[in-house]
């Protein structure tokens, strides 16, 4: 998962030496953890001191504790409070950067909030990226763990899914409500089977933008072994199933002078 835990993990495990790869069911990475106003807590002589604020782990963890009316695990806080500096310095040696000054964030109580130079949540997310990306770790988008996979009571693996969608020429807000809301007036839906194809389109959007628009007579479209693989003035339908069928679904348009 790609929010801000889900990179803590998986840079932890990618540390300790195990085989990770990273789904996330949306296009980005981030989570809730990139909306994040950002600030660390964490008791710090080294910041601290310099401003003359007298801190401890236990005056963090008593804070803590008490500013959560006691209902939290107080063997969960005291491990949150006697290693959150931990946390920086482990942040700090990927290449994350902190502000030289604490400050007291909105509701924490007591000046040791630490402030990202990136803004917001950003800097914890670019800095996980950037680590994961150098040691080689897949990140795949758009996929949507469903199942765990379970074996000897140790979890082994995982059930994930990834878009099939065919790219489209559509707007975003093509999403068929209108369909959906007619349905509920038992309209009569027909042809919903059915959808039209296009051969051409922007290979990572499916955008019509920058398609070169030229008569079918002076074009040929060849796949990367540079074959052609279909005639240019065959139906719409035709020249897709067969573009389909070529090297990573893409073609090249050939055009004379």
């Amino acid at each position: 998962m790609g929010g801000g835990a889900g990179l803590a993990a998986a840079s932890s495990a990618t540390e300790n030496g195990a085989n990770v790869i990273l789904v996330e069911k949306m296009s980005f990475l981030g989570g809730n953890t990139i909306l994040a106003g950002g600030a660390y807590n964490a008791v710090d002589p080294k910041r601290q001191k310099p401003m003359n604020i007298e801190d401890s782990n236990e005056l963090f963890y008593k804070q803590t504790f008490e500013g959560g009316d006691k209902k939290s695990n107080p063997k969960l806080v005291k491990i949150l409070t006697d290693n959150a500096y931990s946390g920086i310095e482990w942040l700090e040696d990927k290449g994350m950067k902190f502000k030289d000054d604490v400050f007291t964030v909105l509701g924490a109580l007591y000046p040791r909030s630490h402030k990202p130079i990136e803004p917001a949540g950003t800097g914890f997310i670019l800095t996980y990226e950037k680590f994961l990306k150098e040691n080689n770790v897949p990140i795949l988008l758009d996929t949507q763990a469903k199942k765990l996979i379970i074996e000897n009571n140790r979890v082994v693996g995982a059930v994930v899914e990834t878009p099939e969608e065919i790219l489209s020429t559509n707007t975003p807000a093509a999403t068929g409500d209108g369909i959906n809301l007619s349905q509920v007036a038992n309209a009569n839906l027909i042809g919903m089977e059915d959808i039209q194809m296009l051969p051409l389109g922007d290979p990572k959007t499916g955008s019509l933008s920058g398609n070169i628009e030229t008569i079918v007579e002076d074009r040929i479209f060849i796949n990367k072994k540079g074959k052609r693989f279909a005639a240019e003035d065959e139906r719409r339908d035709v020249m897709t199933n067969a573009l389909l069928n070529q090297s990573d679904v893409l073609l090249y348009v050939i055009v004379d002078s």
